[in-house]
């Protein structure tokens, strides 16, 4: 191998190792993205099963 090839392969290799750390990092934020909207459709899900808040019983509704 001559020298220009073997700096031509290590200039490429470390481009691919620069990229390889970025899409890294891209999916460490995702899967940290994922966890947070679990948790909120989580509890999104909760406050559903609770229901609607009860009326008070003297209390007519806004439309009559």
């Amino acid at each position: 191998m001559n020298d220009d090839r073997l700096t031509e392969l290590e200039l490429r290799y470390m481009v691919q190792q620069d990229l390889l750390q970025k899409l890294s990092d891209v999916i460490l934020q995702q899967g940290r993205d994922i966890d947070r909207l679990r948790r909120e459709v989580d509890m999104l899900r909760g406050r559903m099963n609770e229901g609607p808040a009860p009326m008070p019983a003297d209390e007519t509704p806004p439309h009559y």
